[in-house]
């Protein structure tokens, strides 16, 4: 958190609102309240990250708010956010009329270029706005057309401006980190995250806006005043805004003095490093800031819809459980964090799309409102997809009223959520890389130089290990009903390699061909038989030429097994024969013996 800089034998601000050409502030000079109504006080200053600024070599010209009396100062505009300056950094509002801040070696860090527009003052309004004005008391130059992370009653949001947040709280400058952004647009106010291109995941839109002719003139905004967002994207003041949304909360007691509106108090809106537009209050009595409400809330199905709340590549489903897809192509970027999301195990590769396919999920939603295309079947979605290496994943939303649908398609792919109740009727294709390993020697073939008898060698050493494995799988005994379900369990979890003999130290470094034969198997022991391979299949993904079926179901337990204690001395074992044919079984032994 922010706070002031103070130092006891420093030089003051002029203790007025209106501050004269040529005066030069240093980061250890105290700040002084030198704006107030009757809801609220402003100043501004230097300020810094630490709690103790003595030691501090971060700083920022910044202006703030207090609560009542003067407590707790929150930053609500800085002028460098970007680019904090040292301890021995000055402001300087020249002669000329121009706010100047410099960092110690004399280099410019930020100025309001207004030399020549004949500024002869600075004035800081009872609403929290920097002013820079002229000799005719006109606005040259003002902090609220430039807005960081905040938002101040009274305050308008226009077309070409955007609230942009920090990327964390600790974090001002923005190094490493997403960032969101909130602006106005000719259809709305939206939230995006800052992607290329930016995607939006809150949007507020004018409630007339299919039947209401554009009478607008000059710039759109969106205002913020009485505790009310009202947009005025076809009209202008004083005419009724074109859509108006009440921040203030339910009440939370039938007390009617706990559900007077908020208007008396202190606020102000921030953009969190969340994502979340939140408006915090200052609550008489508790001394302290609190949330009053969180805007994007209001409209969003839940919290899995803002785009990071699990990270890149990631899925958030009930009660916020961040989980990776398919660990075949996706692992956590931090084992003990799921929330820090994934990464791609082979990323894709636009000089190998020949190689790239689809993940299909169903139910799984993505927090984009604006779709690339309307009006499109799903298999035009999906090729639009394919085509474009950009593209990382198809997402179709369809309608049952036209048959058809709408279909998404991010170039960069955040946290998606999983609709247990089905209710949107999304359809999700995340396009990953596949690697085509290396053919496996044929029998007969002769094995040349050190990369053939290393192939060679991880032939037969996961050859042995998956022939012993299918064997177990299909015997039919008791205990292999225990390994079928661990199997699955772990497929699952992506920790297949967990069954593997971990002192096998050939078997954990071709971790992949491991997972290959593992798929192979699996493929050919599919309870429905009309899904098991045939051999040529088998033969062309053991040499490279093709890659397993991707849809498989790893639950292996055939009607058969599935049997009681009454009934176990009646029946037959299964054969390995019934389970996966002796076609596939014959062919990975004979890879064996190679």
């Amino acid at each position: 958190m922010l706070s002031n800089c103070y130092s006891s034998t420093a030089q003051s601000f002029v203790p007025s609102r209106t501050v004269n050409l040529s005066t030069i502030w240093h980061t250890n000079d105290t700040s002084i309240i030198i704006s107030e109504s009757n809801l609220a006080r402003f100043s501004y200053g230097f300020t810094c990250e630490e709690q103790l600024c003595f030691n501090s070599e971060s700083f920022f010209f910044s202006v703030y708010i207090y609560g009542k009396n003067g407590y707790d100062p929150r930053v609500v505009w800085s002028a460098n956010p970007d680019h904090p300056v040292g301890s021995n950094a000055t402001l300087n509002f020249t002669a000329a009329g121009e706010l100047v801040l410099q960092d110690g070696n004399g280099s410019i860090v930020w100025t309001t270029n207004t030399t020549g527009k004949s500024v002869v003052g600075m004035n800081l309004t009872d609403i929290g706005n920097l002013v820079l004005f002229d000799d005719q008391n006109s606005v040259v130059w003002q902090s609220f057309d430039h807005p960081t992370d905040c938002w101040l009653p009274g305050q308008r949001l226009f077309e070409d401006q955007k609230l942009k947040s920090s990327v964390s709280l600790s974090n001002l400058t923005g190094e490493e980190g997403m960032y969101y952004s909130l602006q106005v647009t000719d259809k709305g106010l939206f939230a995006y995250i800052e992607s290329n291109p930016p995607q939006a995941y809150y949007g507020m839109s004018p409630s007339r806006y299919l039947n209401y002719t554009d009478t607008h003139k000059g710039r759109r905004y969106a205002k913020y005043f009485n505790s009310t967002l009202s947009l005025y994207i076809y009209s202008t003041e004083p005419s009724d805004p074109d859509s108006a949304t009440s921040i203030i909360p339910e009440p939370l007691s039938s007390d009617p003095d706990l559900s007077k509106p908020q208007d008396s108090t202190t606020q102000y809106m921030k953009l969190m490093p969340s994502g979340q537009l939140q408006v915090f209050a200052w609550q008489p009595g508790s001394e302290k800031w609190t949330v009053l409400i969180d805007i994007t809330n209001m409209t969003l199905d839940n919290e899995c819809s803002y785009p990071m709340i699990c990270g890149r590549n990631s899925f958030c489903s009930s009660n916020q459980q961040c989980s990776c897809p398919k660990f075949e192509y996706f692992k956590p970027m931090e084992d003990d964090q799921p929330n820090m999301g994934c990464s791609e195990i082979n990323p894709l590769n636009c000089n190998s799309m020949q190689d790239q396919v689809f993940i299909t999920l169903k139910n799984v939603t993505y927090f984009a409102l604006d779709p690339d295309m309307a009006g499109v079947n799903m298999e035009t979605c999906k090729q639009v997809c394919r085509d474009n290496c950009s593209c990382k994943a198809a997402f179709f939303k369809y309608d049952s009223n036209t048959s058809s649908g709408e279909c998404f398609l991010p170039s960069e792919l955040f946290t998606m959520w999983k609709d247990e109740r089905g209710r949107h009727g999304y359809s999700a294709f995340i396009k990953v890389q596949n690697v085509t390993s290396p053919p496996l020697p044929r029998r007969n073939s002769t094995v040349e130089g050190s990369s053939n008898r290393e192939s060679h060698k991880v032939a037969r050493v996961v050859g042995s290990t998956i022939g012993s494995f299918m064997l177990v799988l299909v015997a039919g005994i008791e205990e292999s009903r225990h390994l079928l379900s661990v199997f699955q369990k772990c497929w699952e979890q992506g920790t297949l390699l967990d069954i593997v003999d971990i002192s096998s130290e050939d078997m954990q470094t071709n971790a992949t061909e491991v997972v290959k034969m593992m798929k192979i198997a699996s493929w050919c022991l599919q309870t429905d038989y009309t899904r098991r391979p045939p051999m040529s299949s088998v033969v062309k993904v053991l040499e490279g030429g093709m890659d397993v079926e991707s849809d498989l179901d790893y639950n292996f337990t055939h009607p058969r097994i599935q049997r009681n204690h009454s009934q176990e001395k009646d029946l037959t074992p299964l054969l390995p024969s019934v389970l996966s044919g002796p076609s596939s079984s014959d062919l990975l032994f004979k890879y064996q013996k190679n």
